[in-house]
């Protein structure tokens, strides 16, 4: 009959390993809103068919209460048949809900897989280009400086040579900072003496 929430368990628990894996760029993070967005749309369908099939379920209880008060009235081939119609459209409604379930899921489980192989090869890639996060303190690094706020076509050389810094005082000074991907706006710390 209905299974839905198996559905949901199995894909909340993918969701859920998928979320502690190491975030990638920006649009792996879009892409992984995207799919939590689209497992509690359907958490909320289930909660919705739920509370559809609990209506049935009431109003069948309650015809079937109006029907043995009227037992004169109404013959028990007539209950029969009412009763095989509900039936039926419960199971209809139940095979139509389950067959969506299996195709959203079949399609969010290929996007949390391509996302995840996305993020694993970014991953790969730039654990092969990262700087070593642990850089020696320089010397005559001084011990105050300003805090600058990175221009688009800045470089570390170019920011060092016009703040009378140097390229490894601002390195050491901004232990997260990426030298290759400066962006516009990042503020930095730059040693001045």
């Amino acid at each position: 009959m209905i299974r839905p929430f198996f559905y949901i368990f199995a894909f909340a628990a993918l969701t859920v390993s998928t979320l502690a894996a190491p975030q990638g760029n920006s649009n792996d993070s879009r892409r992984l809103a995207v799919l939590i967005n689209e497992v509690q749309a359907l958490r909320d369908e289930v909660g919705q068919l739920k509370a559809d099939l609990e209506a049935l379920q009431a109003e069948n209880a309650r015809l079937s209460a109006e029907n043995a008060k009227n037992r004169n009235a109404a013959s028990q081939s007539d209950l029969a048949a009412f009763k095989s119609e509900i039936i039926a459209k419960l199971n209809a409604y139940a095979a139509e809900i389950d067959g969506k379930f299996s195709k959203q899921s079949k399609e969010s489980n290929e996007i949390l897989k391509n996302v995840v192989a996305q993020v694993n090869t970014a991953l790969a890639a730039g654990s092969k280009n990262a700087a070593p996060k642990e850089v020696a303190r320089p010397k005559d690094i001084p011990e105050s400086g300003i805090e600058y706020t990175v221009k688009s076509g800045d470089t570390l050389t170019k920011i060092a040579r016009s703040q009378q810094s140097k390229v490894d005082w601002i390195i050491y000074a901004n232990p997260n900072l990426d030298p290759n991907r400066l962006q516009a706006g990042q503020k930095i710390v730059v040693p001045q003496k």
